[in-house]
């Protein structure tokens, strides 16, 4: 848990984060294998757990689940640790390494933090930047907003959504595309099923249900993002029923 106080008379009491990052040097020396982890990275990794706590203790989320180091698909770096240099990046305890840059940085524009993730289809960075000099959006009050066009959305099951002015949006579930994908995901899923545990052959048709599951996801993210932009193209509000939509589904 670390040392709880610090050498200050304002506050001398650490913070969670504070007392945790204070035991890193001892924890490495307790297991030999976290010196291979950049210590940005470790800290990082604190602040979320800070983060996380912080929420369940507000009660915005529930209690944030333990992970094992093997469950671990990302890792993230504070600001001022990575370079960019083309279609080279930085990463403090890894090196120089190659990417594929699909979006250039604008002008003006500075790194604020980056997330490597691990997924199906290998490794992928996400670059979070910032410019200081692009005014914040004003924030209206309620009593400011008059909305004049106005759409009022019914959710459902065989169409999405139902809108006030008589238009309907499919429900992608539904669609032939959809469901062909899912029965070749199952029919991956029973083929990885019958190989042998522990075999290589297992491993690479896993990987297979995993490369799907990726896909799968994709195409149903873009579609809702393709809906939503829909619904909120030339419009002021949009009003919903007031049911647990989560629950529902």
């Amino acid at each position: 848990m670390g040392y709880p106080w610090k050498n200050s008379q304002k506050n001398p009491r650490r913070n969670a984060y504070e007392a945790q990052s204070s035991s890193l040097p001892t924890l490495k020396k307790q297991r030999p294998w976290y010196k291979a982890i950049h210590s940005t990275v470790l800290q990082q990794t604190l602040r979320q757990l800070d983060v996380a706590f912080s929420k369940f203790f507000k009660g915005e989320t529930g209690y944030p689940k333990p992970k094992r180091r093997s469950r671990f698909r990302s890792f993230k770096y504070a600001p001022g640790q990575v370079k960019l240099n083309g279609d080279r990046i930085y990463l403090p305890g890894i090196g120089w390494m190659v990417f594929y840059n699909s979006r250039p940085i604008p002008e003006g524009f500075t790194l604020k933090s980056v997330t490597v993730r691990r997924k199906a289809r290998g490794w992928f960075v996400s670059i979070q930047i910032e410019d200081k000099s692009v005014p914040t959006t004003p924030v209206k009050d309620k009593s400011e907003i008059k909305p004049q066009r106005v759409k009022g959305c019914d959710l459902g099951i065989n169409k999405l959504i139902s809108l006030s002015n008589g238009r309907t949006i499919a429900n992608p579930a539904k669609q032939k595309s959809f469901k062909c994908r899912e029965r070749r995901l199952k029919l991956r899923q029973k083929a990885a099923s019958r190989k042998r545990k522990g075999s290589k052959n297992r491993g690479k048709s896993y990987a297979r249900v995993a490369s799907l599951h990726e896909r799968i996801t994709n195409k149903r993210s873009a579609y809702h993002w393709n809906v939503a932009n829909q619904l909120v193209d030339g419009t002021d509000a949009l009003v919903f029923e007031d049911l647990n939509m989560c629950g529902s589904f």
